[in-house]
């Protein structure tokens, strides 16, 4: 059956240093609950979970006195308890600068997201979010601060679950039961309850995969809000909007760009990111052959 030949995929390829039950790098071992006893993350960058008063990711510099993201405002992780007025829900973080602390607000394409949740018609209060490529997981922790019921998170790296989970934790107490962590190679099309929105912030390249079409699709409900971003304005918009033709139409009225600038701690080199925003059709279904094909690429 095609699914199960996903699944075979997943047993050749997913067990090895990917979601972690162990974490070595640490001068220990580090349990990531939830993760299937057999799988370990090894060889781990030890700046990768270096933890850091204000710097994370590929430069990010986060304000000690927070960043006003949309709804939300970020602080590290270190200003928990000392927060008595902000503008904005407040979200903390625990930055480390490797790989895993990429996502802190500073970036424009997080910031587009964060901005998309305060939005008329997004509706978090109660809905079941889908972040594709988590990262440190700014989004699902901003996304549960403003009500979301859960949170699926998907990331290829081991480090970004691990800092995903450990930024959950910082911001709520109920985490085993509203969070869920998954290696993107255990995320099936059809395999997943639907969901109501989905994120995901990562490049062009990665978005317009089949694969990455299928799942992301197949998994939210019809009518469930669908935001990219990690694109570039223009034409990476228009290859997006093919790739998803017959599965999402899309809102012209909540595509937005935003350049990096200084004040929100990014760097103006980045440049201008845009965000692509809308809702699952209720027509398109995959086909088994389809199904099939996908499948033997996951092996292949």
């Amino acid at each position: 059956e095609p699914l199960k030949m996903w699944r075979r995929g997943l047993l050749l390829w997913g067990p090895f240093a990917v979601v972690g039950a162990l974490q070595r790098s640490l001068g220990g071992q580090r349990v990531l609950r939830g993760a299937p006893s057999d799988w370990v993350v090894e060889n781990l960058d030890a700046e990768a979970v270096q933890v850091h008063a204000s710097l994370a990711g590929e430069g990010d510099e986060l304000p000690p006195d927070g960043l006003r993201c949309g709804p939300v405002t970020i602080f590290p992780a270190g200003c928990k308890g000392q927060i008595s007025d902000t503008t904005g829900k407040p979200v903390f973080l625990g930055l480390t600068k490797g790989s895993a602390g990429w996502g802190t607000g500073c970036h424009p394409s997080t910031r587009l997201c964060l901005e998309l949740m305060h939005e008329q018609g997004l509706a978090l209060p109660g809905s079941k979010v889908l972040d594709m490529g988590c990262g440190s997981g700014v989004l699902s922790v901003a996304a549960m601060a403003l009500g979301a019921q859960s949170c699926v998170c998907v990331d290829v790296e081991a480090e970004a679950l691990l800092a995903t989970r450990e930024n959950m934790e910082i911001n709520f107490a109920d985490v085993d039961d509203r969070v869920e962590l998954l290696h993107a190679r255990q995320v099936e099309p059809y395999g997943l309850e639907p969901h109501d929105v989905a994120f995901a912030n990562i490049l062009v390249g990665q978005l317009i995969r089949p694969s990455m079409v299928a799942v992301l699709a197949t998994n939210l409900r019809p009518g469930g809000v669908l935001c990219l971003s990690g694109i570039r304005p223009g034409d990476q918009c228009e290859t997006i909007k093919a790739a998803y033709a017959g599965w999402i139409d899309w809102d012209e009225t909540l595509y937005a760009e935003a350049a990096a600038s200084a004040e929100t701690g990014g760097k103006d080199y980045w440049g201008v990111w845009s965000r692509l925003v809308g809702r699952r059709t209720a027509k398109t279904k995959l086909s088994e052959e389809v199904l099939s094909s996908l499948s033997e690429a996951a092996v292949s």
